[in-house]
């Protein structure tokens, strides 16, 4: 997610300085967009290991937007093992996604 959100931000920001200098924006390059492309698969693997809890603390967290407090409201479960959840989940999925550097 982290990877995906910094190269959108880089591509908006070459898109707005080139409008600036009134070029085109830059076609992005294939060899990007494979690494991209290989970065989101290592995550959705990573994201697959997780037990389907954590995983769905993850998904409601960082894929729908959701805050700590919410997480805990919807899933009827306290603040603190949300909390907990997404520890333990951001050190599993650290841990995993090392093994594709």
């Amino acid at each position: 997610d982290r990877i995906r959100s910094t190269a959108r931000r880089l591509r908006l920001y070459e898109a707005a300085e080139a409008e600036a200098k009134g070029n085109l924006p830059s076609v992005p390059q294939p060899a990007q967009d494979v690494a991209q492309s290989e970065n989101a698969k290592a995550v959705r693997d990573s994201l697959g290991v997780l037990p389907p809890e954590v995983r769905e603390t993850i998904e409601l967290a960082f894929f729908g937007g959701l805050s700590h407090s919410q997480i805990a409201e919807k899933l009827s479960v306290p603040l603190t093992t949300v909390k907990s959840r997404i520890r333990r989940a951001m050190m599993q999925l650290r841990q995993t996604l090392k093994q594709y550097a």
